[in-house]
């Protein structure tokens, strides 16, 4: 949060999400990352409200509270100088690092980081938006903006857009926007695909090597699978269930189109010519598997509880219903989605019941919750947990 450059955002120093963003170390910043960083801070919160259910307090190092900055000295978070001087106290104090521990209420902390997290939240959601329809996510290593119209020409990177969307700090309607300049900007014509950047037109050595690559491979410009499973992993998590749909459904349509060359596998990228290049790619795979399950299919874990929040379409399905089975500690649970032909067709799938075993289980909360005991005792009795979708 205070390591930030002359633009009061992240410093990107050697790289973030895109390693290949390794030539502007000294000047260069990524709002990109700064927005999933306010992400994590408002995920911070969320789990001390939990465990404020046991506790009021914690003891933390004593040089933490350098920058937890509300609790006693406040920093003016506008001002990026003052951001690094705290910084610059926070180094110094931890150099020869004491091991003393002070107290501090969950309260005060849980009040620190709301300030940091609604701060750095608007900053980018005002100071990075662009008049072209979407975000500017880096500066080079002149402190230049990377993206816009940039001397009459589009610059736009999906990882900056991606990041936004997710993070929840972009407001919906620039997440519309966004979809619109994404569609302008990054969709292939030809192959249907979203690229990683526009073509920047030249080798750009003041941001990193991957624009040393020929456009539309590897991190230039190419199909990357992994940053387009989180775009659709994006526009689901924000209720825009057709467009993670159609980004979803581009790779597909990539991986079995005879131009890809391989085996229909999500590889980690398609060139300009659509081809597939490395079969597998772990970041891919497991991001792509995370958004079926809980975006898709609306299976998210809180706390041990099950909630049930599926974004299926008629699509989705290619039978009746769909069958899913994960490994737990206690054993296998299997989840079976069922389709409900009735008024499906008309909307995107919401819940219409659920049964554990046959029996009905009741709505919680106003929300389709499957608490952590019924939850236990239905992988250790191995009934099937069915869910009406329609």
């Amino acid at each position: 949060f205070f390591n930030v450059g002359g633009h009061n955002v992240v410093r990107l120093e050697n790289a973030d999400w895109n390693d290949g963003l390794d030539m502007a170390s000294e000047r260069g910043e990524s709002a990109a990352f700064s927005f999933m960083y306010a992400y994590h801070l408002g995920d911070l919160r969320v789990l001390l409200a939990k465990l404020r259910e046991v506790t009021d307090a914690a003891d933390i190092p004593e040089e933490l509270f350098f920058l937890l900055d509300r609790l006693q000295s406040p920093v003016d978070y506008t001002d990026f100088r003052a951001k690094q001087k705290r910084l610059e106290l926070y180094f110094e104090a931890v150099r020869n690092f004491g091991g003393n521990r002070r107290k501090i209420a969950l309260e005060d902390l849980m009040r620190d980081l709301q300030d940091k997290f609604s701060h750095m939240s608007e900053w980018l959601r005002e100071k990075q938006w662009l008049k072209e329809g979407f975000f500017n996510g880096y500066y080079d290593n002149d402190s230049l903006p990377v993206e816009g119209r940039i001397k009459g020409k589009i610059r736009m990177v999906l990882p900056s857009q991606v990041f936004a969307v997710m993070s929840g700090v972009a407001s919906e309607g620039q997440v519309k926007d966004i979809w619109r300049s994404v569609n302008k900007y990054l969709k292939d014509k030809r192959l249907g695909g979203f690229h990683l950047n526009t073509d920047f037109g030249s080798v750009y050595t003041k941001l990193g090597r991957a624009y040393g690559f020929s456009y539309g491979d590897k991190e230039n410009g190419a199909f990357f699978s992994h940053m387009i499973v989180m775009f659709a992993n994006a526009l689901y998590k924000r209720g825009f269930v057709r467009e993670g749909h159609e980004v979803l459904d581009s790779l597909f349509k990539m991986a079995v189109g005879p131009q890809a060359h391989i085996n229909p596998v999500l590889p980690e990228y398609f060139n300009a010519e659509g081809r597939g290049l490395y079969s597998y790619l772990t970041g891919s795979a497991s991001w792509f598997v995370h958004t079926l399950l809980s975006e898709v299919m609306g299976m998210k874990f809180r706390f041990g509880d099950l909630v049930l929040d599926p974004k299926l379409l008629p699509d989705d399905f290619l039978a009746r219903d769909i069958r899913i089975s994960l490994r737990s500690a206690e054993g296998i649970m299997r989840l079976v989605f069922v389709k409900d032909e009735k008024g499906f067709e008309r909307e995107i799938g919401t819940v219409r019941k659920v049964l554990i075993g046959g029996q009905p289980v009741p709505v919680a909360r106003g929300e389709h919750l499957i608490n952590k005991s019924d939850l236990l005792r239905a992988v250790k009795q191995g009934l099937v947990i069915q869910v009406f979708v329609g």
